[in-house]
């Protein structure tokens, strides 16, 4: 599956700037606000302007947008702007600051992501539909070149014998995403090599004490300096204490033979780190696990449910991240909120240069803030392939890919092309298909937002409807 998985290539978030309320009560997205939630003072009304015959309408705000690769900004891009139909009607380049701006909106707009040349190059095209006048759109590529990292420093974690570690056979450490390491003995060290993917200005280590599978205890470190290039920084001796219990209650759970599943993780220094023991199927009677206590600054409960079907799945998922409950119970999952299920995206034009695919649901998927497909293809005699993303308002039910200006014929589908994934997404965080549209958008693998790898930015609730093409096994 796509849009839900780890990352080869992990980028780092650079949300935006965040501020206001939704119409629930919660933190939203506010691109457009400055830094934190503090409102500032309120500016004294003045008098209305008097109404004429000869008031003018606003001045239009146009559209900017906005691309960048490994986080820098990328000049010379190919930015191509179409009407309702997909018929281009403008061809733009974004220039050293890496932004196109445009004084009108069109209804569509696609960036034309390419990496590398000849065989083994790849595109990667993106197209926003529903583009309105003072949209900012944002397009973060990663470089598409595999290169194994190397790290760049360690940290050396050592324990103190206790009561909750003393009969403890295994050490386990985590330090982030990819930086992982083990140990048999309180008494040694344990190296935890570090790489960019799992380093941030602060950093957390957690380690779980356990015997025969069965966590007796963790240890942990919070705030936590890098090291220096290529150094090794002592951490601890990690204190052990015995874990607590978090608990997950769930409603209304489908009885089907299908999967149902329940993943917790504890956020410290905005790093997820998954608890292990007792993931998997939930039920209404609910789910505990075993928890490190004070180490967690918010939990994110992921749970998910699966309909497999002849040769696609569809699933509905919640990610909810909150504070720490002072009595360890999480706000419980309603199933029955859930976003309806894709029952299909079925290719019903599979011409090359514009495939069409038809969506359908159980029912209508309007609630939603807006939705993410991701169409895939490969020439195996030329060597290359292509995956081309399209954000949509929630309203859509057919996606079409829009036309290309004849010279830009490495970016058309070739004659395989299928489509690999369709989402909805409704979010608390998100007041709406606009402020969906200003989330950095990653070519071929969409929103950060729905990256189970990652935390969410601010509490809130995410609901996902997803129709993924295969059968996973």
């Amino acid at each position: 599956m796509r849009g839900l998985r780890l990352l080869a290539l992990v980028v780092p978030v650079l949300f935006l700037p965040l501020a206001c309320e939704d119409s629930s009560g919660g933190p939203a997205f506010n691109p457009e606000a400055g830094p934190g939630f503090e409102a500032g003072t309120t500016p004294e009304a003045g008098p209305l302007p008097e109404a004429g015959a000869d008031s003018a309408p606003p001045a239009p705000l146009g559209v900017t947008v906005s691309v960048t690769e490994s986080l820098l900004p990328l000049n010379n891009v190919r930015v191509i702007l179409h009407d309702a139909a997909g018929l281009v009607i403008g061809d733009k380049t974004t220039d050293a600051t890496g932004q196109v701006s445009l004084a009108t909106a069109p209804s569509m707009v696609t960036v034309l992501i390419a990496h590398g040349a000849g065989a083994g190059s790849s595109v990667a095209p993106v197209t926003f539909v529903g583009v309105a006048d003072g949209d900012k759109l944002f397009v973060r590529s990663v470089a598409d070149v595999l290169v194994e990292q190397a790290p760049v420093g360690q940290y050396s974690v050592s324990f103190t014998s206790g009561a909750a570690n003393a009969n403890a056979s295994t050490f386990d450490v985590f330090a982030g995403a990819g930086c992982f390491n083990t140990g048999a003995s309180v008494g040694a060290s344990v190296p935890v090599d570090l790489y960019p993917s799992c380093l941030g200005p602060k950093n957390a280590v957690l380690s779980e004490a356990s015997l025969n599978g069965t966590i007796l205890g963790f240890g942990f470190a919070k705030d936590l300096a890098k090291p220096a290039p290529s150094g090794v920084l002592n951490v601890g001796p990690l204190t052990f204490a015995a874990p607590g219990t978090t608990t997950l209650s769930a409603t209304n759970v489908p009885i089907t033979p299908f999967a149902t599943t329940a993943v917790l993780s504890a956020v410290a220094n905005d790093v997820l780190f998954r608890m292990r023991e007792s993931s998997g199927a939930i039920d209404g009677g609910g789910k505990n696990w075993k928890t490190p206590m004070g180490f967690a600054e918010a939990y994110q409960a992921e749970v998910s449910f699966d309909e497999v079907n002849a040769s696609s799945v569809s699933t509905r998922l919640f990610l909810r991240r909150e504070a720490v409950p002072a009595t360890n119970i999480l706000t419980g999952v309603d199933y029955a909120s859930g976003l309806a299920k894709i029952t299909d995206a079925a290719l019903t034009k599979p011409t090359p240069a514009r495939p069409e695919v038809a969506l359908t649901s159980a029912s209508p998927l309007t609630a939603a803030d807006g939705g993410i497909a991701t169409f895939h293809w490969n020439s195996q005699i030329a060597q290359t392939s292509g995956s081309w993303t399209v954000v949509f308002p929630p309203s859509t039910t057919t996606i079409r890919l829009p036309a290309l200006p004849a010279d830009a014929t490495t970016f058309v589908p070739a004659d395989n092309v299928s489509i690999d994934e369709v989402i909805f997404l409704e979010a608390t965080q998100v007041p709406g298909f606009k402020e969906l549209k200003r989330l950095p958008i990653q070519p071929n693998f969409g929103l950060d937002l729905v990256d189970t790898q990652k935390p969410l930015p601010l509490p809130g609730t995410v609901r996902v409807t997803r129709w993924t093409a295969g059968v996973p096994g």
